[in-house]
């Protein structure tokens, strides 16, 4: 389907700002992050919808646009209910909301980077390396802390 729209040229131009892509694709991008936010289509509608070949690049996409999924009360109250089926201590989640609901419902959060630090002061692995690969994932972290954690690393060599 197109769809066509008229749109003053100085709106065009605020919306482009000086991105390298085309206004069209930059418009059918917004609409897909929107309407995937919204739950109206799903991740694979998106990869659909832009034209991505496979997953890491819809990843990588919704990485670059600061796109991320919605973790409920509902889904934390699911999940406690299974961490205490499993005598679970903690529960791995990154994401600040989910942490902060996490932390309300008096559970041990652990973050991903800390699980990496501890592996990699057990050579266990190499921390470069898997923040290195972590980061080509969906994963989103702020490059500071990707910083302070590999800071730390070095250190403690």
């Amino acid at each position: 389907m197109e769809v066509t729209l008229t749109i003053p040229d100085d709106v065009a131009a605020e919306i482009q700002d000086g991105a390298g892509t085309s206004l069209s694709r930059r418009l059918l991008e917004f609409a897909a992050i929107k309407a995937y936010e919204a739950d109206i289509i799903t991740g694979r509608q998106v990869q659909e919808m832009l034209g991505f070949a496979d997953r890491e690049e819809l990843y990588a996409f919704f990485k670059a646009n600061d796109v991320r999924d919605d973790y409920t009360i509902e889904d934390l109250k699911s999940d406690s209910a299974a961490l205490d089926e499993l005598n679970a201590g903690a529960i791995l989640i990154d994401d600040k909301n989910a942490r902060r609901e996490a932390k309300s419902a008096g559970l041990l959060v652990i973050p991903t980077l800390a699980i990496l630090e501890q592996a990699a002061q057990r050579d266990l692995i190499d921390l470069p390396e898997a923040i290195d690969l972590l980061s080509k994932t969906s994963f989103r972290a702020s490059k500071k802390l990707f910083e302070q954690s590999l800071e730390r690393d070095r250190q403690r060599k």
